[in-house]
């Protein structure tokens, strides 16, 4: 991999040749929904529907190939997330909602399910389980796939698995059983083929496969944590299933076993520096068709000939970007699809294989791409132990060097991907060089870089890695000394309140948006039982580097709140009040303990934003927030 001071050469160019930008983008440019989101064809090719906004609102748009007039329904209420066809006449809308628990002040994010019936016009949620509904964050539109000739829905709730008729609502389970479930998979019949269990309690794994009248267990093991995933059948093939496992060392690796024995068979892909993002299942047939990769822009592997040939015609009939088919028909002769671009939003398309015609859908934002956004380039750059820390780098107008926003992601098992990001885009709108350093415990880039930053929280490698970039970003000259702020949310609002504590003088002030705090109360909330969860284990290895419960002191000494005395710079925090995520006490926890020692600060609470900012009102807000801050305390003139 290349340091810093050889990737950056090639960025010279795009400097001198950066024209300097007389007005900003305005701000709403940047935080309005969608106008064209997450496009579906119908199975028969006629309808295309897609999220879209109008006046402010987000709405679902049904367009008609055969002269109907657009149907649109009103989903601002729900928040839609992504859309697929039950059948040519009902569309489903997966959402995610903020609920009220009802029995504390919390609140929970459930995903769920809405249907679109566009034979009467009617929005309804599409099943109710009623009391039997969890009333913790849950995934209530955990669909698994559908029966070929009724077209019921197969869906999972926790550990059960539920036929769903999609015009009506009613439902029924399909597997009694009292195991525990994690994972169903579905064969080309619509019946469930595979159930992956987990007991935690007795830290085993079984995964058990469908015969004529019984299931048969095929692989039987210990495991403190779960590490492989199934996917269903092999297109092509009547006895290879699809599984993968977190990797000990490498990149995660995608290969089937047998349905008879469990036994591994081979190899179907495993990229040689990224993980696989996710894996493709043809809806119509239940089949693992492709696997979609995310290096610097997504893009996928099909093992399905007739959808290679597709993918190929249409990466050479849109050379510019990385092409993803986003869905198609039934027979396979209409697709929806994306362009992904490094320094644009992601844009969509509509080919009809019958005629050869490609049509253009729209861009996501295209206020932005009319405007142009400022380049945004993966780079590599070296922290202090010599080892290459791959970031992504979001330069701004002009020619540098300019002051440096570092923006480390959430997580921290996630990491950054290229094309267009709200916040870094934003903020090199505004004048500023953003850094956003994947940084050893982030996921995505394999097994080994994700543990190397397990037990270097806060005072450690993780930490470090993100310090790293302030200089070596002004040893290449491109950011100025001395002229550094940091800002994040999530882990990265942990990451930001530590370099606040345990490092002021490195930053000339942070912002921290729903942070962590004090880490301690997140290791206590297991202390009764210990570490009986995956979630519990998986969180102690991420702290500790080991299977290890923290103690009270080792978890206070990398915890921001209990050093709230060192702070030094000028500081904001901001929480949003429907954080289903990150409880607000984790900000309450910092800002007592700043008051307690007299250090001044800003505290925000955003009353209609949720963790992820999913209302326009929120990410005004925020970004508003960071403008302000960001010119009050460090200037870009």
């Amino acid at each position: 991999m290349r340091f810093l001071s050889l990737a950056l050469c090639a960025l010279g160019a795009l400097v001198v040749l950066g024209a300097a930008q007389a007005q900003p983008t305005p701000i709403e440019h940047f935080v309005r929904y969608n106008k064209v989101d997450t496009p579906v064809v119908s199975p028969n090719g006629r309808r295309i529907a897609m999220v879209s906004e109008a006046d402010g609102l987000r709405i679902v748009l049904v367009l008609s190939r055969d002269g109907e007039a657009p149907r649109a329904v009103n989903a601002d209420a729900v928040n839609p997330e992504s859309l697929f066809w039950a059948n040519d006449d009902v569309l489903v809308i997966r959402a995610s909602m903020e609920r009220d628990r009802n029995y504390d002040d919390d609140f929970f994010t459930e995903t769920t399910m809405f249907a679109f019936d566009l034979q009467n016009g009617e929005l309804r949620e599409l099943f109710d389980l009623g009391a039997d509904a969890p009333r913790s964050n849950g995934n209530a539109a955990n669909v698994r796939g559908r029966d070929p000739e009724t077209g019921r829905l197969a869906v999972q709730m926790a550990d059960r698995l539920y036929s769903i008729d999609p015009n009506n609502g009613r439902y029924r389970s399909m597997d009694r059983t009292m195991q525990p479930v994690f994972s169903y998979t579905l064969g080309p019949d619509g019946q469930a083929l595979t159930r992956a269990n987990y007991s935690q309690f007795e830290r085993r794994y079984w995964l058990e496969v469908r015969t004529d009248e019984y299931w048969e267990t095929v692989i039987d093991r210990e495991e403190s944590v779960i590490r492989q995933a199934v996917y269903g059948l092999l297109t092509g093939t009547d006895d290879e299933i699809v599984a993968s496992e977190r990797p000990f060392s490498g990149t995660r690796r995608l290969f089937t076993i047998s349905a008879t024995t469990g036994e591994p068979l081979r190899t179907l892909y495993q990229h040689p520096d990224f993980d696989f993002r996710s894996v493709e299942v043809d809806p119509f047939t239940n089949l693992v068709v492709g696997v979609q990769i995310l290096e610097d822009l997504r893009r996928t592997e099909w093992f399905d000939p007739d959808l290679a040939a597709i993918q190929a015609s249409l990466e050479a009939a849109i050379p510019d970007a990385s092409i993803t088919l986003e869905s198609w028909s039934q027979d396979r002769s209409e697709f929806t699809l994306a362009a992904w671009r490094m320094d644009q939003p992601v844009e969509y398309y509509f080919y009809d294989s019958n005629d050869g015609s490609l049509g253009r859908l729209g861009s996501a934002l295209p206020e932005l791409q009319a405007s142009g956004l400022t380049s945004r380039v993966a780079i590599t750059f070296p922290a202090r132990d010599g080892t290459a820390i791959p970031a992504y780098l979001t330069l701004s107008a002009g020619e540098g060097p300019w002051p440096l926003v570092v923006l480390p992601h959430g997580g921290p098992a996630s990491r950054d991907v290229g094309g267009y990001d709200m916040f870094a885009h934003f903020i090199a709108d505004r004048g500023y060089l953003v850094v956003q350093p994947n940084f050893r415990g982030s996921s995505g880039l394999g097994g080994e870089w994700e543990r190397a930053g397990w037990g270097g929280w806060g005072r450690g490698v993780m930490q470090h890695d993100v310090s790293d970039s302030v200089s070596a970003l002004v040893r290449s000259g491109y950011a100025r000394a001395d002229s550094a702020c940091i800002l994040g949310a999530s882990y990265g609002g942990y990451v930001a309140l530590s370099a606040a504590t345990f490092t002021p003088d490195l930053f000339q002030c942070a912002m921290a948006i729903a942070p962590v705090s004090d880490l301690w109360t997140i290791v206590d909330d297991g202390a009764c039982c210990g570490l009986t969860s995956t979630r519990s284990r998986d969180f102690a290895r991420m702290l500790t580097g080991s299977m290890e419960q923290s103690s009270r002191r080792e978890a206070r000494h990398i915890s921001p709140m209990a050093h709230a005395d060192q702070v030094r710079i000028p500081l904001l925090i901001a929480h949003g009040l429907e954080d289903s995520v990150v409880p607000v006490e984790q900000s309450e926890f910092m800002e007592d303990a700043l008051s307690a020692a007299g250090i001044p600060f800003t505290m925000v609470w955003m009353e209609s934003a949720d963790h992820h900012f999913d209302t326009v009102e929120a990410r005004r807000e925020v970004l508003t927030l960071i403008e302000d801050f960001l010119s009050e305390h460090l200037p870009v003139d």
